[in-house]
């Protein structure tokens, strides 16, 4: 079971099978929903070379094939959460 209470036997899956910098990259993604590539790097400190191959990565392990779907795997999975992406964003209004 995972943090949301889903008993998906997938959830847990995912959730073991993405890298704690994949779960950042994610939730980068997440809480910059418009941002292009190059300042999503810029947030997370790696080059657009290194974020591409981490989204390939990411894309593969949750079988989709774009950010919005990507988006949608990880809120239904619970790999990333509403509440999490709120806290983030408080934090780093402060």
């Amino acid at each position: 079971m995972d943090g949301n209470g889903c008993k998906c036997p997938h959830c847990d899956e995912y959730q073991n099978t993405l890298s704690p910098r994949h779960m950042e990259v994610v939730t980068e993604l997440a809480l910059h929903p418009g941002a292009t590539n190059s300042q999503l790097a810029q947030n997370l400190s790696i080059s657009p070379n290194t974020l591409k191959r981490h989204l390939a990565d990411i894309y593969r392990e949750l079988r989709v094939s774009n950010r919005l779907d990507c988006m949608i795997a990880c809120l239904t999975l619970g790999i990333v959460t509403v509440e999490q992406l709120q806290t983030r964003q408080t934090r780093e209004n402060v």
